[in-house]
């Protein structure tokens, strides 16, 4: 069996190499599909994504037409590597499009993706997304959006006057700020950051990854300690805007940001906050993988206000104390905030001209609109 595949991919590397004449600097096969999926329906999944990615990332993307759908189709790095090999390509795309009949008809369809760089031999995780024919452009603008984080990544964080200090167990483990990559555990001296809030992630093959939200404060130092898990299986990192609670096969597991442990093969996800629209889809697990979820939830009236307070600060709006951590059936116009605690008070009004769901910033004194 080892033999006649090795026969298979070495077939279809001296194929590609005689047929593929344009050279573009990403390969994006037509992915695979699992259940029962309309061919019009993914071939013009397939159309709009590229052109995203072209608009994007101003790349010329090779259609890779001689990579069959069961390669195109595997989430594994070693499967996206070949394409970069067979193509001559520096980055690749695999993925699949896949049939998600236990939801209900509230998301018919999911897509994962893999991006891969040959260069750098680095890989992505696996993203994934729910997918409805109504959402394609909305699904392939943010999926492009993540490609493109992925080629050309977000700068380090600006250095400042707050301190922070990682400890992880074991040692060896990257320590990544907001995404991005700054370090490596054991630290000589502490991060030096800009007063603010912080995504603080650690990761190391082999284990789950580990991420919590830190707030610097200027000329202090914070400590963060990080016990990383033996990785059995595969994990998902889970992420949301705004932050919701999450059942996993059923199960309440928590509240984003999170990350889970599962077993390879598929699972069932509901991110749910009040206020908002539960998003409902299924995930697949890869054994030694993390695969990344990262949603917006829909609010279920033209406008919500939606914060985060301390059990000892209360909030009012336009004068009415709020029982809750959101506000909705609101409508466009102006409203006074004000959040009260031992007997300080913080006031300032904001104006919504454009329906959406608001995140109330005490700090800076603003409303800011989920994108």
């Amino acid at each position: 069996m080892q033999v006649r595949r090795f026969r298979f991919f070495t077939l279809l590397i001296v194929a590609a190499m005689m047929l593929s004449t344009a050279l573009g600097q990403i390969a994006v096969p037509t992915f695979g599909t699992r259940g029962t999926i309309d061919d019009v329906f993914l071939q013009s999944f397939m159309t709009q994504f590229r052109r995203q990615i072209s608009l994007e990332l101003e790349f010329e993307v090779n259609n890779a037409e001689v990579i069959t759908q069961g390669v195109a189709g595997s989430l594994q790095a070693e499967m996206a590597f070949l394409i970069t090999d067979v193509m001559k390509q520096r980055y690749a795309i695999t993925g699949e499009l896949s049939q998600e009949d236990r939801l209900q008809g509230k998301a018919p369809y999911s897509v994962r993706i893999l991006i891969v760089d040959s260069q750098e031999r680095r890989s992505s995780d696996i993203i994934s997304l729910p997918l409805s024919e109504a959402s394609v452009p909305e699904v392939v603008q943010n999926l492009a959006g993540q490609v493109s984080l992925f080629i050309t990544p977000t700068l380090s964080p600006e250095e400042g006057t707050a301190a922070l200090f990682v400890v992880t167990e074991p040692l060896y483990a990257d320590i990544l700020i907001d995404g991005v990559k700054v370090a490596e555990t054991p630290l000589k001296d502490a991060l030096m950051l800009k007063p603010g809030p912080y995504e603080v992630e650690v990761r190391k093959e082999g284990f789950i990854p580990n991420s919590r939200l830190v707030t610097l404060q200027d000329r202090k130092e914070m400590m963060e300690r990080f016990t990383l898990t033996p990785l059995v299986g595969g994990s998902i990192q889970l992420k949301s805007q705004p932050d919701a609670n999450v059942l996993l096969d059923g199960v309440a597991v928590g509240k984003t940001p999170l990350t889970l442990q599962a077993l390879p093969g598929n699972h069932s996800l509901i991110m749910e906050r009040p206020g908002f629209q539960p998003s409902s889809f299924n995930v697949r697990v890869e054994n030694y993988r993390v695969s990344r979820v990262n949603q917006t939830l829909e609010p279920l009236s033209d406008v919500v206000f939606f914060w985060e307070a301390f059990p000892s600060e209360l909030v009012f709006i336009n004068g009415v104390l709020q029982t809750r951590d959101y506000q909705d059936n609101l409508e466009p116009g102006s409203y006074q905030i004000d959040l009260r605690s031992g007997g300080e008070k913080r006031s300032f009004t904001v104006t919504i001209a454009v329906k959406g769901a608001y995140r109330l910033d005490f700090s800076l004194s603003r409303a800011v609109r989920l994108e």
